[in-house]
């Protein structure tokens, strides 16, 4: 039995090649994908479910403490300017890097990125619902890039001096927050 869980798809899908995929999305959903059309059956499907099953109750764990620390959608645009530009106020000056502007975007795939052409971070209007230290992680990933363009060695050491946890969070980040960025009206 896995607490929590609401819903389980299980479907075809021939570009895996071989085998399967289980993922947990968002809203404690379970999808499992399978390389071959005779294995998308509800026997597979519980077969995959018990033998994943601490693996998919720990994500589901993890996306419902994800939500117990979420604010109420009650945020509006300017709102979410003002917190979000303040972060990148600090972050910006505290680093020594040059000006640069932000600009807040409803992105669905991506929680930030970096323009040298147009001088601009974009930053995913969803970011003001996280946790105040995956923010700051968030906001000094991308400005590092004002200085490192890639994600090399030496990028990663500048992110280190002003978040030496950044592993974590990134990881919190990826694992725990990644249904935020499907939510496009919350803000």
């Amino acid at each position: 039995m896995i607490q929590g869980l609401t819903n389980c798809f299980i479907e075809y899908n021939p570009a895996l090649g071989a085998g399967y995929r289980l993922s947990v999305e968002a809203l404690q959903c379970v999808r499992i994908e399978v390389a071959d059309r005779r294995q998308a059956n509800n026997e597979m499907a519980a077969r995959l479910l018990h033998k994943h099953r601490r693996f998919i109750q720990r994500r589901i764990n993890a996306q419902s403490e994800a939500r117990v620390h979420t604010p109420p959608p009650a945020c509006t645009a300017a709102q979410a300017m003002q917190l979000l530009q303040g972060d990148f106020d600090h972050w910006q000056s505290a680093m020594q890097l040059p000006r640069w502007s932000l600009v807040l975007r409803h992105a669905k795939t991506r929680w930030g990125s970096c323009s040298h052409r147009t001088r601009r971070i974009m930053i995913n209007v969803q970011a003001v619902h996280l946790l105040a230290e995956l923010r700051h992680y968030l906001i000094i990933h991308e400005l590092a890039h004002i200085r490192y363009r890639g994600h090399g060695r030496r990028f990663w050491q500048f992110v280190a001096r002003f978040d030496p946890d950044y592993k974590e969070h990134r990881q919190r980040l990826r694992q725990d927050y990644g249904w935020l960025l499907a939510i496009t009206s919350s803000v």
